[in-house]
């Protein structure tokens, strides 16, 4: 359980991590989202 709750927190943490770089290459995008 405690391994699973780590890997959607891995998973999670990356995946904001992409969306924050795509805010910056493409930020008007997210407004039309």
């Amino acid at each position: 359980m405690a391994a699973f709750f780590v890997l959607i927190l891995v998973i999670y943490t990356v995946f904001w991590h992409d969306v924050e770089k795509i805010k910056r290459v493409m930020p008007w995008q997210f407004y039309w989202v």
